[in-house]
């Protein structure tokens, strides 16, 4: 009996032995398995990680661009208008001119000088700068300030200058005069029309042929009558000039005294002219008179005349 309990007893001791062997390396296992599922965590953690870590890095890179362009673009505010009301203050501001000290110029005993401020004034052009050139332009002695003068007044071109200008007609440099007639076609103001006629009777042939073209320049019905004036005038190139002016206006007012100059005239060329500023205004009231130069006048004026006669009919239809 004894002898066959011990086999049982091997069997349960081996059964124990495997057991207990068992429950010592099962901890290991797991132990082994934890530290794997550390890993793989931490691993998943590092991904999640990554990204954010990167998307940090570019933020500051992108700061730091940022910082260096506008480093670059950095304009100073010091003195730079902050608002709206300190922009339009700024726009209007001018410079502070001594407009008195350049005044007080035009007195200088030195010729350089007064020329320096009449240039100055023209540039501010004011009333008083206006008032204080009219004075010189009337008073200097020098003819060549009084030129420069007179060119400054000229630039300013306002009423006031205007009327220093018509001042200036009687200059007794004829020089100045002739200017002054040529600024004043620039401006063109009717109101210089009684000015310029005064001249018309000028004994320098220079000075009323520059009147007539300054009528021209401005025109109107108050030029008329002068100009026709001007067709007795005994100098040619005088009564070339207005029969010149006279077509360029084209008034129809003035063809009877055309037409009776042209009987009068002796010189072939102002015959000539006359019959082609006739064409030019085509009234036909100039029929008659060109067909009497057709048949007793020379060849040219006869072909002249004919020409005429065709625009004028042409003209008319």
């Amino acid at each position: 009996m004894g002898n066959r309990k011990w086999p049982i007893v091997v069997l349960v001791l081996l059964f124990l032995g495997v057991c207990l062997l068992y429950a010592q390396e099962e901890p290991e296992v797991s132990q082994k398995q934890v530290e794997e599922v550390q890993v793989q965590e931490a691993e998943v953690q590092d991904e999640i990680e990554e990204p954010e870590a990167v998307q940090d890095e570019q933020d500051e890179g992108s700061q730091v661009q940022t910082e260096e362009i506008e480093e670059k673009v950095e304009v100073p505010q010091e003195g730079l208008p902050e608002t709206e009301e300190d922009l339009i203050e700024e726009a209007y501001v001018q410079p502070v001119v001594d407009l008195q000290g350049f005044i007080e110029d035009l007195t200088s005993k030195k010729k350089k000088t007064r020329l320096q401020a009449i240039e100055t004034l023209a540039e501010i052009g004011n009333n008083e700068a206006v008032y204080a050139l009219t004075s010189t332009v009337l008073n200097d002695k020098n003819e060549a300030v009084r030129m420069a003068t007179v060119k400054a007044l000229g630039k300013i071109g306002n009423i006031e200058a205007t009327s220093s200008l018509v001042l200036a007609l009687k200059d007794k440099k004829k020089d100045i005069r002739i200017e002054v007639i040529s600024l004043l076609a620039a401006i063109g103001s009717d109101s210089i029309v009684p000015s310029l006629v005064e001249l018309l009777t000028d004994k320098d042939i220079r000075i009323r042929i520059s009147v007539i073209n300054t009528l021209g320049a401005i025109g109107g019905n108050s030029v008329i009558e002068p100009l026709i004036e001007l067709l007795r005038d005994k100098k040619p190139e005088v009564k070339i000039t207005a029969i010149n002016v006279l077509e360029a206006l084209g008034d129809p007012s003035s063809v009877p005294h055309l037409i009776e100059l042209l009987e009068a005239e002796k010189e072939e060329e102002v015959k000539i002219i006359l019959i082609k500023t006739l064409s030019s205004i085509s009234d036909r009231k100039a029929i008659p008179v060109l067909n009497r130069m057709v048949v007793y006048e020379s060849k040219e004026i006869q072909q002249a005349s004919q020409d005429a006669i065709i625009k004028i009919i042409n003209n008319n239809k």
